[in-house]
């Protein structure tokens, strides 16, 4: 299991990944202490958050939410396995019209 420190780390690399395929794309999001939020055309937001305490990464869309954890190869929700990568590119089509490829390596 990984300590804290471990896990904020591989929190800002796959946050700062994030913002660099955001901002190759023109889409407008900010991120403020670990909370990166979206802005999508439609007036609604997607948000994806660092949970320190569950060591989680969790991600909020119009349609539901996800808590993710680490698996040692990706972000899994943890109540079906999906990736949060996955789970981002379809919110990003679905509420901004943007099909995007959302790729995080670490």
């Amino acid at each position: 299991k990984m300590n804290d420190s471990e896990f904020n780390q591989l929190i800002e690399d796959t946050l700062i990944q994030l913002e660099d395929i955001l901002e190759e794309h023109d889409v407008d999001y900010e991120n403020q202490a670990g909370i990166l939020t979206i802005s999508c055309s439609n007036g609604t937001k997607i948000i994806a958050n660092k949970h320190s305490g569950m060591k989680q990464l969790w991600l909020a869309t119009k349609k539901n939410g996800h808590h993710c954890e680490w698996n040692g190869e990706m972000w899994a929700d943890t109540k079906n396995g999906s990736n949060f990568c996955d789970m981002l590119q379809a919110a990003l089509k679905e509420q901004a019209g943007l099909d995007i490829k959302i790729t995080i390596e670490i």
